[in-house]
């Protein structure tokens, strides 16, 4: 009798300790649980002058609620090109260069709802404000970005712009493990870019002139540079 009750007792007690361990993989699998922030790493996916290009940015994610999100970030894009040319066609006589880069930074402000959630899938679409900042220069020797001009030319010119925009996104977060996702975006919106007034100095033989760039605008409506793959780490 009493080893009957031990046996009865001890299946007792391994079922508690079995359902106690499920309950502990559920609360770890479930994205909400009480881990309301996360960082992650996206890459911007598009292209440029026909060349895929793949530029990351740092992003963050508050969850105020389980199926609503703060979203903000920070990217950084630096691009340069160097030209080197002849004087003449055939690659005889004196050489030149031309050399231009751009950096770019922007950052996005905006939220996320979450629709129903499982385990493992959180589907979701938002909208962000866009806001950023670009400066681009150029420096040329004996020519510019079209080629040889003459000898003994120098030419510096620099601008810089605002830009802004909204956008709309739609994404899903897979948990392949708790709190570490894979997550793919895509984005289509309003992107507008403000140019300052810009300048360009050209020097020959040591006779400066200045040129002044008048500002301008641009903008666009389609697919934008959010369109992404995310990798994150909720904690």
């Amino acid at each position: 009798m009493k080893q009957s009750l031990f046996i009865l007792l001890s299946l007792l007690f391994s079922n508690v300790i079995l359902a106690q361990d499920e309950n502990l993989v559920e609360s770890a699998l479930n994205q909400g649980g009480n881990h309301k922030t996360a960082v992650e790493v996206q890459l911007h996916i598009g292209l440029n002058n026909g060349q895929m290009v793949v530029a990351p940015y740092l992003k963050f994610r508050f969850f105020l609620k389980p199926n609503m999100v703060l979203r903000t970030g920070i990217g950084v894009n630096y691009n340069d090109t160097t030209i080197n040319f002849t004087e003449n066609i055939d690659g005889s006589g004196e050489s030149g260069n031309y050399f231009k880069s751009s950096m770019k930074i922007f950052v996005p402000l905006g939220m996320e709802f979450h629709f129903k959630q499982n385990k493992k899938i959180s589907p979701y679409a938002g909208f962000d404000l866009l806001f950023g900042y670009e400066n681009s220069k150029g420096e040329g020797l004996n020519g510019d970005g079209n080629g040889w001009i003459t000898a003994n030319y120098i030419l510096n010119s620099s601008t810089s712009s605002l830009m802004y925009g909204l956008n709309a996104v739609i994404g899903v977060d897979w948990y392949f493990v708790p709190r570490l996702y894979l997550g793919a975006e895509v984005g289509i919106g309003f992107i507008g870019s403000q140019f300052f007034e810009g300048e360009t100095q050209t020097s020959v033989s040591g006779i400066t002139t200045t040129s002044i760039v008048p500002p301008s605008s641009t903008s666009s409506i389609g697919n934008n540079f959010q369109s992404g793959i995310r990798f994150g780490w909720k904690f």
